[in-house]
């Protein structure tokens, strides 16, 4: 509902005011550059029993998907005490 005043519109109740007329264009191309240059990160929970191969997989991952990283041989890899975390970008 508006009421007006003076020969100029107010908004009443209720009503938002939109300044400018251009705010979704603005929000459809910001929305495209943030999905163009987003990163996408999964986190990954390997569960499995003793001796099953899950440092294995996480080491030989390493080796393939790091740059910088050596890959460990299979006959090199100690046994894990405790938990064991790894980090890897993929392009």
């Amino acid at each position: 509902m508006r009421a007006v005043r003076g020969g100029r519109a107010q908004a009443g109740r209720g009503e938002a005011h939109n300044v400018g007329g251009g705010g979704s264009m603005f929000s459809l191309l910001s929305g495209f550059f943030k999905w163009l240059f987003q990163k996408t990160e999964v986190q990954i929970l390997i569960i499995g029993l003793d001796h099953a191969g899950k440092t294995t997989l996480l080491e030989q991952m390493k080796g393939i998907f790091q740059k910088s990283a050596t890959q460990i041989p299979l006959d090199r890899i100690p046994p894990t005490v405790g938990l064991n975390i790894g980090r890897m970008d993929i392009n």
